[in-house]
């Protein structure tokens, strides 16, 4: 988790976000709040991997709607809503590759749980963002 979250701060201050247009969108709140819900995220995915045979739909259902409402404040269009998420998505992938890396007996299907997770909270997201739309 912290990795995660130690990458993601990396990305802003090493100027990875700034050069994202729908980064200038938010402004200082907003990227605070992104930041909490980068955290309440990780920290979902942490207990959903201790207890993967869980019932995870409201967790997942309440993150997706956050970023959903996080990048409708901001304007931001579903594409950027989701290039946002992507990049997030990414850091916490390559977190979950470094842990894999450096326990060989590690668990196999980590991977696999990380991605149904982020995939779910996304879509999660995405019909947030449609029901407004409609």
């Amino acid at each position: 988790m912290n990795a995660t979250v130690g990458h993601a701060r990396l990305a802003a201050v090493g100027g990875r976000l700034a050069s994202e247009s729908w980064y200038s969108r938010f402004d200082e709140s907003a990227k605070n709040r992104m930041r909490e819900l980068g955290t309440d995220l990780v920290q979902a995915l942490v207990a959903f991997l201790a207890d993967t045979d869980g019932v995870w739909t409201d967790a997942i259902t309440r993150i997706g709607r956050q970023y959903a409402e996080l990048a409708r404040s901001a304007g931001l269009s579903v594409g950027d809503a989701m290039r946002a998420f992507h990049l997030f998505d990414g850091l916490v992938r390559a977190s979950v590759v470094q842990v894999t890396a450096a326990h060989a007996t590690g668990e196999p299907d980590l991977e696999r749980h990380v991605g149904w997770f982020l995939n779910e909270v996304q879509v999660a997201m995405v019909e947030c963002l449609a029901e407004e739309r409609a």
